[in-house]
């Protein structure tokens, strides 16, 4: 899958995914030692966690590899006021300065990286966290019905490229110090037809 499989699904139509969050993002910002947050959102799609960050008083840095997405966000950011800087681009690519963001937030975006990647990634928003910083990741599992290819499986899950095994995404985090770590199964309507995820989610702060 390429960008260009993203570029489709955005096309016309802005708000995909919607802007709605879970509680425990919420939870998450408010949990932040900064009133002010900077914050860097890897893999943001049209910016559901970037927008409500930024509405929420944070700086938010959001990088995606689908144009047609990062032009929506833009044009959203710049017409609601929000200080957002949305970059299009292969976050691979990304070599922030050591230290910089106080969160860091990866939804569904380690799914989308082949295995060998996610180290990689992970040791990039350790480096980047700056002290007192925390992580906020939700990824999808083998629980998903996308990892079967079952009739129950996201319109979008051809995409995904990762699933994370009971475990998985804790042991890849394990340099972190987790706060919040969950595996859980749950229906989703929020876009497409009515299907099911298996997702893990994980909150940690930097740790060592």
């Amino acid at each position: 899958m390429t960008n260009e499989f993203f570029d489709s699904v955005y096309l016309g139509k802005s708000d995909y995914y919607g802007y709605e969050v879970r509680e425990d993002f919420a939870d998450f910002l408010r949990g932040l030692e900064s009133r002010q947050p900077y914050c860097l959102d890897l893999g943001c799609g049209q910016g559901r966690h970037a927008v409500f960050a930024a509405r929420a008083g944070a700086r938010v840095h959001a990088v995606d590899y689908s144009d047609v997405a990062i032009a929506q966000l833009r044009g959203l950011a710049e017409e609601a006021g929000l200080s957002i800087t949305a970059q299009s681009g292969d976050v691979l690519d990304l070599a922030p300065a050591p230290m910089t963001y106080d969160a860091i937030f990866m939804v569904s975006f380690l799914s989308h990286l082949a295995a060998r990647d996610l180290a990689r990634i992970v040791d990039m928003a350790h480096q980047s966290l700056a002290p007192g910083g925390r992580v906020y990741v939700e990824a999808f599992t083998t629980a998903d019905p996308g990892y079967r290819k079952a009739a129950d499986a996201s319109e979008t899950s051809p995409a995904l490229r990762h699933y994370f095994a009971p475990g998985g995404l804790r042991r890849l985090f394990s340099r972190f110090a987790i706060s919040d770590y969950r595996e859980f199964v749950e229906d989703d309507r929020t876009h497409g037809p009515a299907h099911r995820h298996g997702v893990a989610l994980l909150i940690a702060g930097r740790g060592r």
